[in-house]
Formats: C-alpha cells, sequence, structure tokens
C-alpha cells in the first residue's frame, strides 16, 4: 500500500486518463465532474483519503425545510460502506456531500469505485438542487 497521498490516489487518475502534477508531499486534489461541480480528494485525517463537493443550496425559504428533509434521507441505513454522507452547513447556503475510506483500504478497485458512487451521489443530488 502506497504510503504517500499522491501515490495512494494515482490509480483513481490513471482511471481518469488524468496526470495531474504531483511530487508524492500533496495533501489534496481537486477534480471537475464532466457535469461541472467540483471534487475534492483530502488526506484527512492522516492516514484516511476524504473525498468531499460543496454544491450550492438556493431555493426559497419555503421550499428549504422541505428539501433539506428530502436529503438528508440520503444518510438513513446506507448498505454501503463506506457511506456516503449528506449534509448541510449552518454557516453558509451549502450542501456538502463527502464520504471517507482509510488508506489502508483503498485498493485501486475500492478506490475506483467509491469515486463512481461518490460522483454519482454529487451529480445527482447537484441535478435535485439545480430543479428548486
Amino acid at each position: 500500500m502506497p504510503h504517500h497521498f499522491g501515490d495512494a490516489v494515482a490509480p483513481l487518475f490513471h482511471y481518469l486518463a488524468i496526470a495531474p502534477e504531483s511530487k508524492g508531499d500533496e495533501e489534496a486534489f481537486e477534480l471537475t465532474l464532466k457535469s461541472g461541480p467540483s471534487m475534492q480528494l483530502h488526506h484527512y485525517p492522516a492516514g484516511a483519503i476524504s473525498f468531499s463537493s460543496v454544491l450550492p443550496f438556493t431555493c426559497d425559504d419555503e421550499q428549504r425545510s422541505l428539501v433539506l428533509w428530502e436529503l438528508m434521507q440520503v444518510n438513513l441505513m446506507s448498505e454501503l460502506s463506506p457511506p456516503v454522507v449528506v449534509a448541510s452547513s449552518a454557516t453558509d447556503d451549502d450542501i456538502v456531500v463527502w464520504t471517507r475510506i482509510a488508506q489502508s483500504q483503498a485498493t485501486p478497485e475500492v478506490l475506483i469505485a467509491l469515486y463512481e458512487r461518490f460522483a454519482h451521489y454529487t451529480v445527482t443530488i447537484m441535478k435535485r438542487l439545480a430543479a428548486y
């Protein structure tokens, strides 16, 4: 298992056919999905690979709580591991989508599958938010 974060996520970049400039000591990378939103890969906490995406949450006050309740249901009893978590920022009008996996568990296959699932959740939530 690679010790450096950049080496640990290299199979994902190979899968995506992108070659970010890497020196092996990076702590984060940013990717832009084809459909628009960006995704961050972080080496946080130490020994983990965290995926996150911040999506703007703009809807009228009348719909706000209904939309939040709908989005928060994504967090209920997910059978998939690690789960993709949807949260609302208390200080900004943003929805945060995130997940994390131990670097020691991030085989290329697991990392790519997690990326695909995370990207699917992010794009689906972004489209849902755009409907309001």
